[in-house]
């Protein structure tokens, strides 16, 4: 009897899996490539997690029309950012999925960043940094801003940082004088927190013309890799990881279970870069140096290069740099470098000569030398501690 009741078990197994997939194959989700409806990684996420599922996958775009042209859709992956296509959305008789935190939708499934959390980390790194009070600042008012002050403002109160309020700085417009004067507050010892890298590029643009680098500590609420002079620090938000959530939450609805009507997703970590690396440095060609090097050691620079960009003479900020940090340039670019190779032997399964290249390095054998020389561990033995950690 039980010999039987196992083979039983199996053909019930087997013929739920082949039901689901037969489901799948059946279903018609539409996903739209235009940035109003999802951001390019949350679709590319999405469309991987669904075609991986079976699932038949359309990708509408403005030109097509309106969502009642695709009869027959049983769900959709939108970004609803403003409510003229809520109200779109919300005659349309399939799931609906939002993946943006622009606005309350609890008449639609929600998959968004956990941007409390996001607030949370960003006062904790300010506060690594030794900031001592903080401000946060937004150009217009939204849901997924309004979160992630909540989570700043609360993790200043409970890590001891002053917290100096959330203020606006709206698109399109000239600095208005609360800010400045709230830039002049900041000083050397405070930090900000910019809902996005907007609102982060024009602070730094604005301390830019008015000093020779900013001197508080600057980091933005998601990562979107803007290009600036320094680049920006900014919160992870795995936007990957946040598409394919989205897609396997529809896929779970789709097949008649009942997932939680709001899923968060949690922040990786912080990506340092040069508007935070060099806090606490007073020099300015230093502070241009450091920068220089925080945002580009991975991408084959040369000592000459962060000469040029310090502004400065070889000589001269070499011995400054040494004062500082007790190393050369060309460490401090071997520093940056391997800080790099250990991230991506640890959240990466990249081989080691993808490795060595988004480091900035020539191959594999220059990697090993250089783990060698500042005694590291081999790559081997740092992503084996790594996994180990993590089980």
């Amino acid at each position: 009897m039980k010999f039987s009741a196992f083979y039983v078990f199996i053909i019930i197994r087997f013929a739920f899996y082949y039901g689901v997939k037969m489901r799948s194959d059946s279903w018609k989700v539409a996903t739209q490539a235009d940035s109003h409806w999802l951001l390019e990684k949350i679709r590319m996420g999405a469309l991987r997690e669904l075609r991986r599922n079976q699932v038949q996958v359309l990708e509408l775009r403005p030109k097509h029309g309106s969502l009642q042209d695709y009869g027959n859709l049983d769900g959709v992956i939108a970004h609803i950012s403003n409510t003229r296509f809520r109200e779109t959305l919300q005659a349309f008789k399939g799931v609906v999925l939002n993946t943006s935190g622009v606005m309350h939708t609890p008449e639609f499934y929600q998959v968004v960043p956990d941007n409390r959390a996001v607030g949370r980390l960003s006062a904790i790194h300010l506060h690594e940094l030794g900031c001592t009070h903080a401000a946060y600042m937004n150009n217009q008012h939204m849901q997924y801003s309004t979160d992630r002050e909540t989570g700043f403002r609360k993790g200043c109160e409970e890590l001891g940082i002053e917290y100096l309020g959330g203020h606006l700085w709206r698109k399109k417009t000239d600095l208005p004088a609360s800010i400045r004067k709230l830039l002049k507050t900041l000083g050397e010892s405070g930090g900000l927190m910019t809902c996005d890298d907007g609102e982060a590029v024009r602070v730094l643009d604005y301390y830019h013309q008015h000093e020779s680098f900013p001197r508080a500590a600057i980091i933005s609420g998601h990562d979107h890799s803007t290009p600036h002079i320094p680049m920006i620090t900014a919160v992870d938000l795995q936007e990957h990881l946040w598409g394919q959530t989205a897609a396997r939450v529809l896929c779970q609805i789709l097949r008649g279970d009942s997932p939680s009507r709001k899923t968060l997703i949690p922040p990786t970590g912080v990506n340092i870069r040069g508007s935070t690396s060099s806090f606490r440095v007073t020099d300015p060609h230093l502070r241009k140096a450091m920068a220089f090097v925080q945002d580009h050691a991975c991408s084959f620079i040369k000592v000459e290069d962060v000469v040029q960009a310090a502004g400065l003479s070889r000589r001269p900020l070499e011995k400054r740099i040494k004062e500082e940090t007790g190393l050369t340039l060309l460490e401090t670019i071997h520093h940056r470098q391997l800080s790099e190779v250990k991230r991506l032997l640890t959240d990466t399964h990249e081989p080691l000569g993808e490795v060595a290249y988004l480091s900035g390095m020539s191959g594999e054998p220059q990697l090993r030398r250089l783990l060698k020389r500042y005694n590291e561990d081999p790559p081997g033995k740092i992503r084996r501690v790594s996994q180990r950690s993590r089980m």
